[in-house]
């Protein structure tokens, strides 16, 4: 208990974050494509994979990273069973129809951020959060940059 004492660790702990659920989702995608495709309770896996990697979206935009693992092992199958496995296919290619819905709140962001509305996010988010933690500011902290002034001592200014 030592280490959140002395760290800002209780600061991230009380705001809401979906790391957790997203990992548990990608748990239960993982789970549920190897029942499909140990042909296990087919229709519930089917169901079941489709229905995490389409809460993992909704949790994080980043989740669609999980197709590329997913799609990968689901040709590696393709290639050593010679056929397609047409469901599971419909589950992966499917799910991140669920895009759809959060269209107007994305064409929202990049009006109000510009053209390159995603650096605009990140930077801003690495700018507010990482100069919390202490141990951070000279080390970790793309905001900051490290120089010496005029008097010789060391000074960070945020871009």
């Amino acid at each position: 208990m030592i280490f959140p004492a002395l760290t800002s660790v209780f600061y991230f702990a009380t705001e809401m974050r979906c790391y957790g659920i997203l990992l548990g989702l990608t748990g239960i995608a993982l789970v549920c494509w190897q029942h499909a495709a140990e042909k296990r309770w087919r229709r519930a896996s089917i169901a079941g994979l489709f229905l995490s990697l389409t809460g993992a979206l909704c949790c994080h935009y980043y989740a669609v990273l999980l197709w590329v693992p997913f799609g990968l092992a689901e040709l590696t199958r393709a290639k050593i069973a010679r056929r397609i496995d047409k469901p599971v296919w419909a589950a992966l290619l499917c799910s991140p129809l669920i895009l759809v819905v959060f269209l107007p709140a994305i064409r929202a962001a990049k009006a109000a951020y510009g053209a390159n509305f995603l650096v605009e996010a990140i930077s801003r988010f690495h700018c507010g959060n990482l100069s919390r933690i202490p141990h951070t500011q000279f080390c970790a902290n793309p905001c900051v940059s490290h120089r010496m002034d005029v008097s010789g001592s060391p000074s960070g200014q945020a871009f």
